[in-house]
Order: structure tokens, then C-alpha cells, then sequence
């Protein structure tokens, strides 16, 4: 049984670690422009609206590349990790034959 748990503990590590090198992608955000509020609302106030939420969106994009470095980091973490046991596992059983 614990053989069974290493092999899917190995597969979770590299499902993780192909998740991080792939890219996860949250919602598709966008920069936003002048177009977005129409044409009458050239205020100061849409130049406040829009470095906001271009701000959010920046903050969007960087929460995207840790989740993406932790992905990564995770799955060589498991994939180790569940190795290091798959080969204790092997060996245990071979001295126990």
C-alpha cells in the first residue's frame, strides 16, 4: 500500500510542477484604457479609477508568478520527497522477501 501512495504522491508532484511551468492562470485580466468608461467621463476621477485598478491588476499578475513559483517548487518538493520513500519502500520490501 505504501508503494501505492509514493506513485501518486510522485504523480501529484509532477501534475504540480507541469501546473506551475504551464502557467495558472486566474481570470484574464486586462489593462484597462479609456474606452472602458465611454467616451463622457474624462474626469479626474477616471484617472484615479484607472491607475487603481491598474494597480489591481498588477497586484493580479504578480499573485499570479508566486502561485506559479510555488507550484513549481511544490512539485519538486513532492516529487523528491515521495521518491526518496518510493526507494525506502523498494528496498524494505526486498529485505523482507
Amino acid at each position: 500500500m505504501q508503494l501505492i501512495y509514493c506513485i501518486i504522491g510522485q504523480a501529484a508532484g509532477i501534475y504540480s510542477l507541469i501546473l506551475g511551468i504551464g502557467g495558472i492562470s486566474f481570470c484574464g485580466h486586462s489593462y484597462l484604457d479609456k474606452i472602458t468608461f465611454g467616451a463622457d467621463f474624462y474626469t479626474e476621477i477616471y484617472g484615479a479609477t484607472k491607475a487603481a485598478t491598474s494597480s489591481i491588476v498588477a497586484l493580479g499578475d504578480m499573485m499570479e508568478k508566486f502561485a506559479n513559483a510555488f507550484m513549481i517548487c511544490a512539485g519538486i518538493f513532492m516529487f523528491a520527497f515521495f521518491g526518496l520513500s518510493l526507494f525506502k519502500a523498494i528496498a524494505k520490501r526486498q529485505e523482507n522477501k
